[in-house]
């Protein structure tokens, strides 16, 4: 079924078999290609190619994708998803003792805040401003962005659900 092949991808994608996973997709995407899930699956593809250190490409397939799916209820996840590949990035370039690490940290910010700024009204914007927080504050140490964006998360999505790790951030904050 499309369902079962979109999760045999994102499930290659997960135990780092990218070339399973890409082959996955692909054929995923010529099989089924007004499937709901293919924006999901060319955003995997994107993620792939972010891992691989091929940003332009990357880029590439997230412009198309923004351009392709406008209207698509899954578009803020999918380009939300490229920020969590960059933040992993990051990590790991962190972890290799490698510079530059902090490029990707901000990269990802940069897509998170395309999130919030574009698709206010998603479930995605609230996640975005939230790990935008949590990397400006733990990551970069830049204490004043990671206030605005706990503040944000509290007072803007007060349901989110570390919408109280929110507000206890800011109350850390002040002290």
């Amino acid at each position: 079924t499309p369902t079962a092949l979109h999760f045999l991808g994102n499930y290659c994608l997960e135990l780092n078999k990218d070339s399973k996973a890409e082959a996955v997709y692909q054929h995923f995407i010529s099989k089924y290609p007004n499937h709901e899930l293919v924006v999901s699956a060319k955003g995997a593809l994107g993620q792939i190619k972010i891992r691989r250190g091929d940003e332009q490409g990357a880029e590439a397939i997230y412009q198309k994708i923004r351009t392709e799916y406008a209207n698509h209820p899954r578009l803020p996840e999918v380009i939300a998803d490229a920020g969590i590949r960059y933040y992993q990035r990051a990590r790991t370039e962190q972890r290799l003792g490698r510079t530059g690490y902090a490029d990707y940290y901000r990269k990802a910010i940069g897509i998170w805040e395309s999130v919030i700024r574009d698709f206010p009204q998603s479930p995605g914007a609230a996640q975005a401003c939230y790990h935008s927080a949590v990397v400006y504050g733990q990551e970069l140490r830049e204490y004043k962005q990671a206030f605005q964006c706990y503040q944000r998360v509290a007072e803007s999505w007060p349901d989110y659900e570390y919408a109280w790790h929110a507000q206890f951030s800011v109350g850390e904050y002040y002290q």
